[in-house]
């Protein structure tokens, strides 16, 4: 890790100025692998994609590995979830309320 909160690798990365955004609160939450599918992370996604109106926002942006944030592409990240894990949701469904509306709110 340099100086500047970034890997040597990311300085050549395209998001590079997303990854800056995005570390203090990954920091915060403690969240340094892929939050679909927990493997090592090497793209930064947007939970609501751009095309559907997300934004650059720290809060929209998740660490992904590359097979995870490129198949999602521009899927709603519910869809996305449901997709490569059927039934997950089903299973989540007992969560309490606050926690449905947030990941309701992402949609």
């Amino acid at each position: 890790m340099n100086p500047d909160g970034l890997h040597y690798d990311c300085r050549t990365c395209a998001n590079t100025a997303l990854l800056r955004r995005a570390l203090p609160r990954w920091s915060e939450l403690d969240t340094w692998t892929c939050v679909y599918c927990g493997q090592d992370f090497a793209h930064v996604d947007h939970v609501v994609p751009v095309s559907r109106g997300g934004t650059d926002d720290p809060a929209n942006l998740a660490p992904a590995c590359q097979s995870c944030n490129i198949s999602k592409n521009a899927t709603p990240v519910l869809a996305f979830i449901d997709r490569q894990y059927p039934g997950l949701l089903d299973q989540l469904s007992h969560w309490p309320v606050r926690y449905v509306e947030l990941v309701g709110e992402v949609a």
